[in-house]
């Protein structure tokens, strides 16, 4: 299981999402400002190629179940943790 590319794609989900919710409903960055922020930094950080590349891998390599299992975790806790980082940006706006 590829644990360091899950970690950092769950990481850079919370981390985009949260500084994306801060600077548009706290902090007032232009729009432009943040997605270049958002795509340039951020999207730099996450590994989505990684990701992809390796679940083929593990599929190929006869390990279907922790294929299918890591990108259901994946994408579960990414969305989870994007989801807390948004709300924890919002807060109190």
């Amino acid at each position: 299981m590829p644990y360091g590319t899950l970690f950092v794609n769950i990481l850079g989900a919370f981390v985009l999402s949260f500084l994306m919710s801060l600077g548009i409903y706290k902090l007032e960055f232009p729009k432009s400002f943040m997605l270049f922020f958002a795509t340039g930094f951020i999207g730099s950080f996450t590994t989505f190629s990684t990701f992809m590349y390796e679940t083929i891998v593990l599929s190929e390599e006869s390990f279907t179940l922790y294929s299918l299992l890591y990108l259901s975790i994946s994408i579960i806790l990414g969305l989870l943790f994007a989801f807390l980082g948004y709300a924890l940006g919002r807060m109190g706006s």
